[in-house]
Formats: structure tokens, C-alpha cells, sequence
């Protein structure tokens, strides 16, 4: 069961790092996702269609990359 996005829901990095500050995320309604560096004004924002796709995208192109890593394997066997 999920719960629809009716408020901001705001959230601190543990590692990923910007200049050395912890990036602060934030979901918001209206689909939209921002960051911005701990302590800093400047904020980027995207939609989560445009995240969703960027990750398909990266994950599509891993299983291309491993896929041709297992046939260069089998064919220098």
C-alpha cells in the first residue's frame, strides 16, 4: 500500500556529498524532486518522471555493459 504525496517530505544524505556538504532532498507534491547542498540557498529541481527514466536508462546501459563483458568472456575461452 503506498501513501499519496500531499506534503513536502524533506530528507538529509548520509554520504552522497556536495563541496562537502550533505545534499538535502526533497519529495514535493506535484511529482517534483529538488536538492540542494546542506546550508545553501540554490536549489535544483526536476520532475520524477525525468529520475525515473534517467534511472532506466543507467540500469538499461549496466545490463548492456555486462552482457557484452559475458560475451568478450566466452569468446577469449
Amino acid at each position: 500500500m503506498s501513501t499519496e504525496l500531499r506534503r513536502p517530505v524533506v530528507r538529509q544524505t548520509v554520504r552522497l556529498r556536495h563541496g562537502g556538504q550533505p545534499l538535502i532532498v526533497t519529495l514535493e507534491p506535484g511529482d517534483t524532486i529538488s536538492f540542494r547542498a546542506k546550508g545553501r540557498r540554490h536549489m535544483d529541481r526536476t520532475t520524477l518522471e525525468a529520475c525515473f527514466w534517467l534511472a532506466a536508462k543507467a540500469s538499461a546501459r549496466d545490463e548492456a555493459r555486462l552482457r557484452a563483458m559475458a560475451r568478450a568472456e566466452r569468446r577469449h575461452r
